[in-house]
Parts: structure tokens; sequence; C-alpha cells
């Protein structure tokens, strides 16, 4: 009404004369004004009518006595909700000073909880049980709490770090209010007045709502994120573009649920809303990284299907900071917290127990004419062997899955794999990694790489059929029947006799493949037994890139007992520093080489 032009003066209860100086207008002591009977919409409870009809703000927009301004109902409901108050400039210094001498001692992040209002209790109000526990759970997390209570009805929890206003300060006014609100960080409410007036400050709030829905009884506050049952998604995703929404799943928002959202919150120092989540079902690959992995089935409505365990029951989709997050909850709340990565997988850690990082990869299904013959483990990967590569090579890349939290992942990474067998470790880095450069010398390896490299659609992967040593040469090599390996013989300095069908091989060094690369961000090296001189021919390469070294050795094989040695003796000079990351046995294990 101001801005269309209105001069205005009220009449009221006394104890709103600040919050109408906030606003602007006059307030007066003196009748004789029109008489505003406050009407509810008789479809207030219709949950799926326009806001601009059933919200009981709105509602009451050019309603007699109130003179009638132009525009349609939806109009003046969009221009109502841009509408923004500032209650800190009208607050006093003296007041300020109240403030600060109130929260003084008390920890960061602070977080103030109003859990009681004045009328329709049973609708709307935190039940006791929930209040309590939730402050022993804010507490519990070294957050200080203030608790909003005038009249001695909500819980307390003895504790240093828990306040009440009564009577650690006062029966505090609207003036007041907005003083703390400008020193807190989260405000959970409900809907009643210390959530509302948390509209006239920069406050983030979070909102509890059980029976009455926040878009009936709210102007939507960008700052704040409304809690609300996640059996209203159709009409959370229709309002998000307002409103920020947090479902909660079950009958009641309970204390984990309120904490799980308050903490999100204040990590993110911004509100979470709803989004689509219609793209999101489907078969994934579970990934505790460094653990294990299995399949899981997303299932529409949030319950995930095959894969589930106590930790991971439900899942859910919100915007947090600007960003998607997938949420996984389990029987002890919320477990996971995700975030949609450039290669499209989600990535995160848990946030409770190991905190252990995890993925959760959507399953591709395999492409091109060797799709009949392809094997799977499970994971999403498909491969082809032949009758030199038994299927068995496949189910022993389990023992190195560990690998993977050692890979640096990007969509710029670049990445040497040297020693690339049929592709085993190439597939899995090719969605992970924005190039890879897989060295396989061997024929037989080579063309089953290529094979299982199109069988897995991993356009970003080069294969490259050269030998990677310690100069420019022709050798020849071979593998034992019915394994994986491609051995070296130190003896003699040559590579060991032909099992397949004999041929000469061309071998280069590193610095001279790698050359006319721009960036080069890891090798990993499985030479069974030639780690050292693929290192001696990259020294360059090394200096000029600094890459991260993931090296498999072999010191059990013979004339190899001193590889590990010969490794951190070789490239310490250059600034590297190895560790042993995993053992198989004593003498089989990875290296680790960083540069300082």
């Amino acid at each position: 009404y101001r801005e269309a032009g209105y001069q205005i003066k009220l009449h009221g209860q006394s104890n709103k004369q600040w919050l109408w100086r906030a606003a602007g207008v006059e307030f007066t002591d003196a009748g004789g004004g029109q008489h505003h009977a406050w009407g509810y919409p008789g479809n207030f409870e219709h949950l799926d009518a326009p806001d601009h009809e059933a919200n009981k703000i709105a509602f009451n927009l050019n309603r007699a006595p109130l003179p009638s301004l132009p525009g349609t109902q939806a109009e003046l409901w969009d221009t109502l909700c841009n509408v923004r108050l500032q209650g800190a400039p009208h607050v006093r210094p003296a007041v300020h000073a109240e403030a600060d001498r109130f929260i003084a001692g008390l920890p960061r992040p602070l977080v103030a909880i109003h859990s009681r209002g004045t009328t329709w209790s049973h609708r709307k109000d935190i039940p006791d049980v929930e209040c309590f526990a939730l402050i022993r759970l804010l507490v519990e997390r070294g957050y200080g709490v203030i608790v909003l209570d005038w009249d001695a009805r909500a819980p307390m929890v003895a504790h240093p770090n828990c306040r009440a206003i009564v009577p650690s300060w006062c029966m505090i006014d609207q003036e007041q209010q907005c003083a703390l609100f400008e020193r807190i960080d989260l405000l959970i409410g409900i809907d009643s007045g210390p959530f509302h007036l948390a509209s006239l400050s920069d406050l983030p709030a979070l909102g509890v709502f059980r029976d009455i829905q926040p878009w009936r009884c709210c102007i939507p506050n960008p700052r704040a994120t409304y809690l609300v049952k996640a059996a209203h998604q159709s009409r959370l995703l229709a309002r998000r573009d307002r409103w920020n929404f947090w479902p909660y799943f079950g009958p009641e928002p309970t204390a984990q649920h309120m904490a799980e959202a308050a903490t999100m919150v204040l990590g993110a120092r911004a509100p979470v809303s709803v989004t689509d989540d219609s793209s999101i079902p489907g078969q994934y690959i579970y990934t505790r990284v460094g653990h294990d992995w299995r399949p899981m089935k997303l299932l529409a409505g949030g319950a995930i299907g095959d894969g589930s365990g106590a930790a991971e029951r439900r899942w859910r989709v919100v915007r947090l900071g600007g960003e998607e997050r997938l949420l996984i909850e389990g029987d002890s709340g919320l477990i996971a917290v995700l975030t949609l990565d450039w290669d499209r997988m989600w990535r995160g850690h848990w946030t409770k127990f190991e905190c252990m990082p995890i993925e959760l990869a959507p399953v591709q299904e395999p492409c091109g004419e060797d799709v009949p013959q392809a094997q799977t483990r499970g994971d999403g990967m498909y491969w082809i062997v032949d009758e030199h590569v038994h299927e068995s090579a496949l189910g022993l890349r389990d023992h190195e899955d560990w690998i993977w939290q050692h890979i640096p992942i990007g969509e710029d990474v670049v990445i040497a794999d040297v020693g690339a067998f049929i592709g085993t470790f190439a597939v899995w880095a090719s969605r992970r990694c924005g190039k890879i450069l897989a060295f396989e010398p061997h024929p037989q390896h080579h063309v089953l790489l290529k094979r299982n490299l199109d069988l897995n659609g991993c356009d970003n992967v080069v294969p490259i059929p050269t030998a990677v040593g310690d100069v420019a040469a022709n050798v020849s090599m071979g593998a034992p029947d019915l394994a994986a390996h491609v051995l070296a013989k130190y003896g003699s300095g040559q590579m060991a006799q032909v099992i397949y069908e004999p041929g000469e091989i061309q071998q280069s060094t590193l610095d001279d493949l790698l050359e006319q690369e721009d960036r080069i961000d890891c090798i990993k090296i499985d030479v069974e037994g030639a780690e050292v001189r693929v290192l001696q021919g990259a020294l360059a390469t090394l200096r000029k890139h600094r890459p991260r070294l993931l090296i498999e050795v072999h010191s059990h094989y013979p004339n190899c007992e001193h590889n590990g040695n010969q490794i951190a003796a070789l490239i310490e000079p250059l600034g590297y520093s190895s560790q042993r990351i995993c053992e198989n046995t004593r003498d089989y294990y990875y290296l680790r080489s960083e540069c300082r």
C-alpha cells in the first residue's frame, strides 16, 4: 500500500508499535479508525488451491475496509512476496548492547529455538519430547542454544551452552528479538511470531511445519528453509521457485530431522530447497571408496530397493547453496551427502561413523558388437576375455579396488596408464578423468583393450600399442598362458620368451611418448618387475609435470628384490617421497609417490 502511494496511520496493540515503525507505518494511540476484521479463506485447508487465493495473508489484500489496489490478486501476491523489510536500522544502541550481554560466553554456531505458539498449538508446536531431544543433539554437536520461551512452557536442558531468555534476559519484545537475530546464526521456529519476525533480518531460519503448511500461513522468506512432509512432494515442486523446502519422511518431524536440516543450512550458509528428482531413480553402483561396492537401486518416491542396508534406506535430492545434493538416510538418520560431479557421478562422504568417501555411479549399458560375449562383476563395467586371459583375472582385480582412493579425479585430469592390460584400470578411470593414455604393447592384450574400451564407451582413452622402458628399442615379449602377466627377464636384460605368436614390439620412453602433452597428473605403473626401467625413461616428465606416481612393485620376481628401494632412490632427488599404500604380501605391494 505504501508503494502504491498510500499514507497509513494505524491504531492497534501497543506491543506491536516497534514492528509497525519498522514497516514505515505511523502508529497512533487514538481510536476512530475503521476496524479490519482478519479473515480466513474458505479454502485454507485445500493445499492445492492457488496461494494467491488460499494464503491467509493474500486473502486479506483488497479486503474492505482496505482500499482496492490495481492488479489481479495473483499480481498483488507476487508484489507482496517481493516486499523486503529490515528491522535492524530501528533497533536502539542500548538494545544491541543488551543482546551482546545476553549471548556472551555461548559458543558458535548459535541457534535459537522457538517451539511453542499461542494458537493452534496441537497443529503446529514442536512436541516437548522432540524439542528436548533437538536441544540435546545441538548441544552435543558443540552448538550454543537459546530457548525462546516467554511463559515457561518450552523444555530446557541444563547445560552451560544452553540459555533461556527468561530468566537470563527478560520477556523480550520485538525490538530485542531483532537485536538478537542480528547476532545468532540460525533460528528454528514454528508458525509463530519469532519465525515471521526473522523475515525482517538476514538471519537464516528453519521453519518446522507439521499440520499447517507454510504456503498457507507465511509470506515466503528467501532466507528461510521450510521443513515439511515429503508426502507433499508434488506441491513442493510446484512452489520451488519461491519457497525453499526441506522434506522430511514420516508422519512428524523428529529431532533428528530438525538437527540434520539445521546442520546442513549452517554448513552451506544458504537455505535448502526441494528440486525435481524424476531423473534420479535407476540402477547404480554404490562404492564406499577403499572398502567395498555393491549394486543399488534408487526407487521412485525415495526408497532404496536392491542394495539397501541399515545405513541406506531412503534417498532424496535437494538444492543447497546453488548445488543439487543427494542425501542418503538410514535407520540412524542422515548418513551421507553427495554432490553431482562433472562426470554425472554423485560423490561425497558419510556424515558420521568412518566419514568415508563414497560414490554413486549410474550403471551404463554395454555397447558395440561384443555385447553378447561381455562379462561383468555387476559393477557396471564389462569385459571381453579370451583363452589366454582367464576370466579369473577379472575377479582378481577385487584386491585392487582400494587403489581408486589414491587416483586424482576431475574433468581435466590426464593419466598415463603404463601396463594397461585389457583395460581393467583404464575403463574405471575413463569415467572419472578427462583423458587416459593406455600403454599396452602385447598384441593380444592390446586387441582386448580396444574391444573393452569400445564395449564400455570409453571415448577419452587413447590405446597405445607401445612398450615403455628406459630406451627406444625393438623388443620381444610374451606372457604365460592363462595369466594376466607380461614378464620381464632381468638376468639378460631381455624380455621373456614369447608364449603367444612371436614378434617384435616397439619400445619407447615416457619422456618421448608424453613430450607433447600439456599436463600429466598421474602415472600408474603395473609392468611386472620393469618399474625401475620405466621410471628411468621418465625423469624429464617427472621434472616437468610432477605427477603423482602409483607403482605396483613385484620384488618377489627374480632379480627384482630391491625394486622398491631402487624406485625411491631414483626419484628422491627430484623431490619425490614414497610410501607403501597396500601390501598384498611383503614383497608385492604398491608405492604412492608425491613430489614435495
